[in-house]
């Protein structure tokens, strides 16, 4: 075993042999550490003499020195020192510092509290959402009566007039016109708008709007006539319309019926220029 003896200088106990280095700190601390001397500037200083160690601090009162020179003596000079003991009846526990006791209580001896048990949220009742089915009606057969149609689901209709009239039409209102016994196409196109100086647009202003140009009876497969714009589910009131307010970031039905429209005619032009080779 080796002996603990004190190693700092000028100690009158340097040949005693102390039976435990927790002893050693102790005697440290009690007769070495609270010497605090006076520097060459007139300030206090306290200074740590173990072993040729010249660690030393000045700036603070008697106390804070005091206290940081134990901590220096421990954690540099007694690193196996275990001077921080644990006060429960049967624990014998040491530690170097007391950081690591209060961790050392906080994990063992701290009292554990039962959590209570959460009380069960009662179940929300979903809400059922009544299925309105829509009428089918049949757009290819004539009509020869002149009477109007209103769907239940969206109440108020209203006619559209394309003989010379004006065209709209509202996002929650639908009319299928009895009168007429020919169908009638509408074809669009791209409307410039024009901006006023200092004007800024908004971004839905800055889609082309597109107006009617043309009227004309028996649409071909390709167009889309005024009694299908129902049926099909990819023509909605935004495409129509596209200046509305109402309108969300949905690209133009149109558009995407020119750039198709593009696209073929590319085509055929390089099969044509093949072909000529």
């Amino acid at each position: 075993m080796v002996p603990f003896t004190c190693k700092w200088d000028s100690c009158p106990k340097a040949s005693v042999a102390f039976e435990s280095i927790e002893d050693l700190v102790v005697h440290v601390n009690s007769e070495h550490i609270p010497t605090i001397v006076e520097n060459e500037d007139g300030d206090d200083e306290i200074q740590c003499r173990w072993d040729n160690c010249r660690t030393a601090k000045s700036h603070g009162d008697s106390d804070k020195l005091t206290l940081w020179m134990k901590e220096h003596f421990t954690l540099k000079h007694a690193r196996r020192a275990r001077m921080f003991k644990c006060h429960f009846d049967g624990c014998n526990v040491r530690r170097g510092t007391q950081k690591e006791l209060d961790s050392h209580l906080k994990y063992n001896h701290k009292p554990k509290v039962e959590k209570p048990v959460p009380e069960p949220k009662p179940e929300k009742k979903k809400k059922e959402i009544p299925k309105v089915k829509e009428p089918e009606i049949d757009c290819e057969s004539e009509l020869e009566t002149d009477e109007e149609w209103t769907d239940p689901e969206y109440g108020y209709t209203r006619q559209m007039d394309i003989n010379g009239g004006p065209f709209d039409m509202f996002k929650y209102h639908r009319t299928v016109n009895r009168e007429w016994s020919e169908y009638y196409v509408l074809e669009f196109q791209a409307e410039r708008i024009r901006k006023k100086r200092g004007q800024k647009l908004t971004k839905a202003q800055k889609i082309a709007k597109r107006k009617i140009v043309e009227e004309r009876k028996m649409a071909g497969f390709h167009k889309w006539c005024l009694w299908k714009i129902d049926e099909f589910k990819k023509l909605k009131y935004t495409p129509l319309f596209p200046m509305d307010p109402l309108r969300r970031n949905q690209r133009h039905f149109f558009e995407k019926y020119e750039e198709k429209m593009r696209k073929q005619n590319k085509k055929k032009g390089t099969n044509a220029r093949r072909t000529r080779n």
